[in-house]
């Protein structure tokens, strides 16, 4: 992040507003990259959306309980909202699963280790 771990609601902020981008990214990418199939538009949005959700700031069960619920009443909880694109993204792949199956399997495997929040 451009900013100190203590200017955390700017933190957020920033997230909420790369959440908003990455969702406008993966709406294009289907559009535009998939008839004619470009492999490294579907590649990039995958380890972008998998980074972000496996970021430091974005670990709600880190935080005290009270912060956490501010969290999540402001802003949700992104990693959630992100896993539902990224989950939408895959499934939209089609056939074309089978090219990314080798190089994603360990970024999955790491986001499915994120906990979900009760």
């Amino acid at each position: 992040s451009v900013f100190p771990k203590d200017w955390f609601d700017m933190i957020m902020l920033q997230n909420s507003v790369i959440l908003k981008s990455l969702r406008f990214f993966s709406h294009t990418i289907r559009d535009c990259f998939f008839q004619k199939f470009e492999h490294d538009a579907w590649s990039n949005f995958f380890h972008c959306a998998i980074a972000f959700m496996t970021q430091e700031a974005l670990q709600l069960e880190n935080f005290s309980v009270n912060k956490r619920m501010r969290i999540v009443n402001q802003y949700k909880d992104m990693r959630r909202e992100m896993g539902f694109e990224i989950r939408s993204m895959w499934f939209n792949l089609g056939q074309n699963k089978v090219q990314f199956v080798p190089s994603l399997v360990g970024l999955i495997l790491e986001m499915t280790l994120i906990p979900e929040m009760e």
